[in-house]
């Protein structure tokens, strides 16, 4: 964790990403939420900040004390808005953060630019980790880098293995997971100079899955979207 625990002891931004606000306004009033990823906690602080009880984990450990003081600094309540450091790549994290989560509370897991910031065997242990744990009842949002960023301007030169959509899918199919929603394209996770072309996709558990059931692509091209 070195380049990331460097990052954000260095700083950065505290507002919310666009994928979190777009999220945020579709999600039940009740809904909570388990982060994964969840770097210096901007998303989840503003999960938290509009209602919806918020689970954090990061590996980096400078990250999630990022995410504690931003919590402190605009007065979300601890109770409301808590923050792990660990490997959400390990199925029992992802079933142990799930446990955190009221059970009588509609469940998101949300991963923002988590899945293409892990190695690909990394990537597919969350996924079929995802398929393991997950409810039928429970929805997953994550917002990715696809392959055809590989060769866009970037801010940061953070480690990153883009996702192919076909590899997406594939993942998806074999962890049973049902791909509701996708859309793909550039200006919708715009960052400074950058504008990168991502894919974000709802998906739940589904036993009865096979590969391109359900999927709906939608291509995005405004910045303003």
């Amino acid at each position: 964790m070195p380049y990331w625990d460097s990052l954000y002891t260095a700083g950065h931004t505290s507002e919310p990403s666009p994928f979190a606000v777009h999220i945020a306004d579709q999600l039940p009033a009740d809904a909570s939420i388990l982060d994964l990823g969840c770097g210096n906690g901007r998303d989840s602080c503003h999960f938290a900040a509009t209602g919806h009880f918020t689970v954090g984990l990061d590996e980096s450990a400078a990250a999630i004390e990022s995410a504690e003081r931003l919590r402190d600094m605009i007065a979300v309540p601890e109770t409301t808005c808590t923050f792990e450091v660990a490997d959400v790549t390990d199925p029992d994290v992802i079933e142990r953060g799930l446990q955190q989560l009221p059970a009588h509370l509609p469940r998101v897991i949300y991963g923002r630019f988590l899945l293409h910031s892990l190695e690909p065997r990394q990537a597919r242990s969350l996924m079929m980790g995802l398929g393991s744990k997950l409810e039928a009842s429970d929805t997953v949002y994550l917002e990715f880098r696809t392959d055809e960023d590989s060769e866009l301007p970037k801010v940061y030169n953070h480690p990153r293995h883009f996702v192919s959509l076909a590899h997406f899918h594939e993942m998806a199919r074999d962890a049973r997971l049902h791909v509701n929603l996708m859309a793909c394209g550039r200006g919708l996770a715009p960052f400074r100079d950058e504008d990168p072309m991502v894919a974000r996709v709802k998906v739940a558990y589904s036993p009865m899955v096979s590969i391109g059931q359900g999927l709906k692509a939608v291509a995005v091209t405004s910045s303003t979207a």
